[in-house]
């Protein structure tokens, strides 16, 4: 099977956000909306903090002006892993105001992604080859097996702090994820 470019790797989670996002405004079932939220909090975790670790130190030293691009990135995390730590809570009490929550939620993603998908892919695309993408898709997917699952807005974003934040916090999100079931 052939190594997915990073970019590709990136897109298709971006659409799987899209679906879940999409599901949870088509639903009227609590329970349904508080499994969506609680998918949506992890996978984007996930999806945020490997970005962190294995794309963006290469967009910063590879692209030109990629450390502008990566700043505004970051900020835009800091805004979703703060908006998943209240998706978290709502959703773990019972679901009190969560679809308005996750419509901020929804709105913060789709603006993060446009921009990303718009502005920073096609710079890397410009300036990192087809087969360094394909080592940073696999790069991608071996982290995210041991990524946090949950957001952690106070924590590191950048290398080398955010490699040693995240593995603590994979240990301890793992430990509230079995205890959670």
């Amino acid at each position: 099977m052939a190594r997915m470019d990073i970019t590709e790797l990136l897109r298709n989670e971006h659409r799987e956000a899209e679906a879940a996002l999409a599901l949870f405004e088509q639903t009227d079932d609590e329970n349904v909306r508080i499994g969506l939220a609680q998918t949506l909090v992890q996978a984007l975790s996930v999806h945020a903090g490997t970005e962190e670790l294995v794309l963006y130190p290469v967009i910063r030293r590879k692209v030109i002006d990629g450390a502008d691009l990566i700043d505004h990135s970051l900020e835009e995390h800091q805004q979703v892993k703060e908006l998943l730590v209240e998706v978290d809570r709502a959703a773990a009490s019972g679901g009190g105001n969560l679809r308005l929550l996750v419509g901020r939620l929804k709105t913060a993603v789709l603006q993060h992604v446009e921009e990303e998908e718009g502005k920073v892919f096609p710079r890397l695309r410009e300036s990192v080859d087809r087969e360094e993408r394909r080592d940073l898709g696999r790069q991608m997917m071996e982290t995210e097996v041991h990524a946090p699952t949950r957001p952690h807005p106070h924590a590191p974003n950048r290398p080398p702090a955010n490699k040693f934040a995240d593995r603590a916090a994979f240990v301890l999100d793992t430990a509230r994820d079995l205890i959670r079931r």
